[in-house]
């Protein structure tokens, strides 16, 4: 956006730079934290995903909720080294070097995602290129999706929740049990524990929503794509 007579247009290293950390050790969190804060950036200690964060740190692409969350928003993925290269700078350094699977690393069994186990090494990279080059997914990979969650453990549940919701979902309802026909007809994708899962497949065909298994978000953001006639990203 071209900014007006006498405006100063806002730069990238002026933009607020909001970091939360994953999966590493209390002292290499600390040490991390105060790098991040004599740069100007704000850390925010948090067991859950926050949205208003803009960066996660961590050395290893893990299926956990806050790297979950950060790929489903299109956040920047990055290693610690991106805060070493910046404090050696004296200013945040551009990420793209340091961001998780931009080396273009990948995909020797792309099967192995679609059962959920892990997230692909490049995937908070294709996530990022995703939500910036699809009009679309603007406000995440889950922008549009009416999300049913319907699972027995009320923590999975949450959490379930809160990345769909990092990914821009336009509405997330939760049941407990076997889902009824209005909830699957109002949903656009259905999350169910394994076992209900043929089930609610079934129960689902008739109305078009899209099921799936609370551990197959890994393989949806690492081996998705945009249908642009539905304009949803999914599995299929």
């Amino acid at each position: 956006q071209a900014s007006t007579a006498g405006e100063t247009p806002k730069s990238k290293d002026t933009e607020p730079k909001i970091f939360m950390i994953s999966g590493l050790t209390q002292q290499a969190k600390k040490s991390v934290t105060q790098d991040i804060r004599r740069l100007g950036g704000t850390v925010m200690d948090k067991q859950s995903w926050d949205k208003r964060c803009t960066h996660l740190i961590t050395d290893e692409v893990k299926r956990v909720e806050k790297t979950l969350a950060a790929c489903a928003s299109g956040r920047w993925v990055v290693t610690v080294e991106y805060v070493k290269a910046s404090l050696r700078a004296k200013r945040f350094v551009d990420e793209k070097q340091y961001e998780h699977g931009a080396s273009g690393g990948r995909r020797d069994d792309e099967s192995h995602a679609h059962r959920g186990n892990e997230l692909l090494p490049d995937t908070p990279h294709r996530c990022r290129i995703l939500r910036e080059t699809v009009p679309a997914l603007n406000g995440g990979l889950f922008s549009g999706m009416k999300a049913l969650v319907a699972l027995a453990d009320n923590r999975k549940t949450d959490i379930v929740v809160r990345v769909l919701d990092s990914g821009g979902a336009a509405q997330v309802a939760t049941c407990s049990g076997a889902p009824a026909t209005d909830q699957l007809q109002s949903a656009t994708a259905v999350f169910v524990d394994a076992n209900q899962f043929e089930g609610v497949k079934k129960h689902a065909s008739t109305t078009g929503a899209s099921v799936y298994t609370s551990d197959s978000l890994s393989g949806l953001l690492s081996c998705g794509h945009f249908d642009a006639e539905d304009g949803l990203y999914k599995f299929e």
